[in-house]
């Protein structure tokens, strides 16, 4: 199985029948790797690649064996599979896939392409994470919840809800209810369920309805009021007990404070559950080493560059309260690209408010790129004039990091235009 072989099939299958029944199929087959090892499943539209990486360095504090399964990856699906913070190698990869395409050809499905890449990665993380004999394994869900590969499985212990907003309408549903309620579809019987704060409104009661038609299913809202902010990095947390301790974050932006809040919650009922201690040295450390490639990442030095995969209304909006905190009275140099399935233009309309020069360019990915004709046309509704207009994303950077200005280079927008650029610096 090479990477051609993944090149080869489509990236995504999502609602193309059944595709929950296909994949369980698959796992029976497999023996059931998901029973073997307790899932925190992750769900959201904004903040579920932050909140995983939490929840393993927490529990991998504990010297327990993490398995995590995030998306989407950055250069190689390996990436998405990770155990002790280690990628999958070349070697396991191409094994677990043969693996698992021989449950395919046992089932009479001769052609890898019945699978989209996303659902042979989950599968044979899923996989690996058994062989490697994993004591907890973190899930992040793709984009949706109950329709999700993910959902696959069989049982988790907790469903941990990050925030939710209005993307993916044309997968999930056309209201933010309807997202909700796709969403919701990852919760269990006997679940522990987490929800993050500052909700937009009926999303908490929504989803505590339905944890409520659950047997056994306890369900919390994260708050906001016990961990405050000191600097972009430092927050003071007042834990249950009313302990006061100071938590640095490797994570920066000012989004990352509800993203904690989220994980804290969820780790204080992690330790009642298990009759384990709160240990400051320990938490300290786990949280301070999280690092996101893509999430408010500072990529170079001289000129000073960073990328952030901003690429729904949500995370804009997250995003410039970050730049505004970070950059006060600064003026910006914003390369930006988005996909044309996203709400571009209301995204526009707020990026506006920060002072910056523009350049707009294009993702790589044909079929669902927004080009950079079309984003200035966006621009210039909003009576902002792009500085260029490039088809490919590396001719822009070089344009701008040749400048001979000294203001920060911001890339943002969608995964693919990170995707092409990161590659470009030594991270």
């Amino acid at each position: 199985m090479s990477g051609e072989f993944m090149s080869s099939i489509p990236t995504m299958r999502y609602g193309e029948g059944d595709r929950i029944g296909l994949l369980r199929q698959i796992l029976v087959g497999l023996n059931h790797p998901d029973e073997h090892y307790p899932i925190i499943h992750i769900a959201g539209t904004n903040g579920k690649g932050s909140t995983a990486q939490m929840v393993t360095a927490l529990l991998s504090a504990h010297q327990l064996k993490v398995g995590l399964f995030t998306s989407p990856h950055l250069v190689t699906p390996r990436e998405s599979v990770q155990v002790a913070g280690e990628m999958i190698s070349v070697k396991a990869f191409k094994s677990v896939a043969s693996q698992v395409n021989r449950i395919l050809k046992a089932y009479g499905w001769t052609t890898p392409d019945i699978l989209s890449e996303f659902e042979w990665t989950f599968l044979i993380a899923l996989e690996y994470f058994k062989q490697m004999d994993c004591d907890y394994v973190v899930l992040e869900c793709g984009v949706g919840g109950a329709l999700d590969a993910t959902n696959a499985i069989t049982q988790s212990e907790t469903a941990i809800f990050t925030k939710i907003g209005l993307d993916h309408l044309n997968l999930l549903g056309d209201t933010l209810e309807e997202i909700v309620a796709t969403k919701a579809g990852i919760m269990r019987s006997h679940q522990l369920v987490v929800i993050a704060p500052e909700q937009k409104p009926g999303v908490t009661s929504q989803l505590k309805s339905a944890a409520s038609l659950l047997p056994e299913t306890e369900c919390l809202k994260a708050d906001l009021t016990n961990l405050q902010t000191v600097d972009r990095h430092t927050y003071r947390y007042v834990r249950d007990n009313n302990q006061e301790v100071t938590i640095t974050l490797g994570l920066p932006g000012e989004f990352q404070r509800e993203n904690l809040a989220t994980v804290l919650t969820w780790y204080e009922m992690w330790l009642d559950k298990n009759h384990l201690a709160w240990k400051n040295d320990s938490v300290q450390k786990a949280l301070a080493s999280v690092h996101l490639p893509g999430r408010f990442e500072k990529v170079n030095n001289h000129p000073f560059i960073l990328m952030d995969a901003a690429h729904n209304l949500d995370a804009i909006t997250s995003l410039i309260e970050s730049l505004q905190a970070a950059f006060p009275h600064q003026t910006l140099r914003i390369i930006c690209g988005f996909l044309k399935d996203k709400d571009v233009a209301h995204m526009v309309e707020k990026l506006r408010v920060l002072p910056a020069k523009w350049w707009v360019t294009q993702p790589d990915f044909p079929g669902r790129t927004l080009t950079a004709e079309e984003l200035a046309t966006i621009f210039n509704r909003y009576n902002i004039s792009p500085q260029g207009i490039y088809s490919n994303p590396k001719e822009a950077l070089e344009v701008v990091m040749h400048q001979e200005e000294t203001t920060p280079i911001i890339i943002l927008g969608s995964f693919h235009l990170i995707k092409c650029l990161r590659g470009e610096f030594d991270v």
